[in-house]
């Protein structure tokens, strides 16, 4: 690895981190500079060592609002389940579909991704987010935990 990759993914990282301090979707800036450096060929690799990355960073965002995180129980359980089934499917997926599959759906879940982060607050607004104390319907939750699953 030359120096000046070894830079661009230190800046990366650094520019990454304050997106996700921030409003989130720093991937959407270190999942293709890792891509670029390692090559498409090297995709899965790319993927999890950008997942792994964001581990301490999204214990240390949980930490920080723990105070917020204690008003509402009830929905850290109901988001539990989706998220555990949801990456364990796409772990098993990643580790044991077909060869080649996940480096052609990169650039469709990059741009996914970032949709799903232009369009934050409409569907926000749509499925009822920072409502605190109304119960969502049936529908919206379901919504809720559809999203919570990709």
């Amino acid at each position: 690895m030359t120096v000046l990759e070894l830079t661009l993914l230190c800046i990366a990282s650094g520019a990454a981190g304050a997106i996700n301090s921030v409003a989130g979707g720093g991937t959407l800036l270190s999942f293709p500079v890792l891509l670029s450096i390692l090559g498409p060929e090297n995709a899965v690799i790319a993927n999890a060592t950008n997942s792994v990355a964001l581990c301490p960073g999204s214990a240390a965002g949980a930490w920080g609002y723990c105070k917020e995180l204690a008003e509402t129980p009830r929905w850290q359980y109901w988001l539990l389940l989706p998220s555990v089934i949801g990456g364990l499917t796409g772990a098993a997926l990643l580790a044991f579909g077909p060869k080649g599959v996940f480096e052609g759906l990169v650039p469709w879940l990059i741009l996914t991704a970032a949709m799903l982060f232009l369009l934050q607050p409409m569907l926000s607004r749509w499925i009822g987010i920072g409502k605190h104390h109304e119960v969502p319907s049936v529908g919206r939750l379901i919504w809720i935990l559809l999203f919570q699953f990709s």
